[in-house]
């Protein structure tokens, strides 16, 4: 996803190239390879930096979802470290959603995409919740998302910090 999001798509370059300068500008990093710095505050987007030519919306990122947890499974695993080494312990989607979600049905269909977009919103501030939720509530329900009534933030308890 990242190269589809931040490749330059120069007239040299049409189909996109991502190389690490063009990295290091977008996350504000500097130096080489074997000493990179991170320069809170520099993140910009790189000179002579051009845009895809067509947009990357919302059903073109389900299917790079879908691609990438067929592929990947393991970038899809819930959870969090228990507060010591090698702790991971599996959030119980179902739990997490109210019912409406639960692993076992993850990827099927656009399931991953409607809950991967309603999780995101949890961890919004109220006002950045609110426009997200005017902005994307209607893309969801045009792609036949189960809503989510609320998200349960307390079976996230078992996680330090969450």
């Amino acid at each position: 996803m990242t190269p589809r999001l931040l490749s330059n798509h120069s007239a040299e370059h049409p189909e996109g190239i991502l190389g690490h300068d063009i990295l290091k500008s977008f996350y504000g990093v500097t130096g080489d390879s074997s000493s990179l710095t991170y320069q809170p505050g520099h993140e910009r987007i790189p000179e002579n930096w051009y845009r895809r030519p067509d947009d990357y919306d919302i059903p073109a990122i389900s299917l790079d979802f879908d691609k990438l947890a067929i592929e990947h499974p393991e970038f899809f695993s819930f959870g969090g470290n228990t507060g010591k080494t090698n702790s991971f312990a599996g959030a119980n989607i179902e739990d997490l959603t109210g019912g409406v979600y639960n692993a076992k049905d993850l990827l099927k269909g656009k399931t991953l995409i409607c809950f991967a977009l309603q999780a995101s919103q949890a961890g919004m501030a109220a006002p950045a919740s609110k426009l997200f939720a005017e902005k994307v509530a209607p893309v969801l329900s045009s792609m036949g998302c189960p809503m989510l009534k609320q998200y349960n933030a307390t079976a996230l308890g078992i996680y330090p910090g969450a």
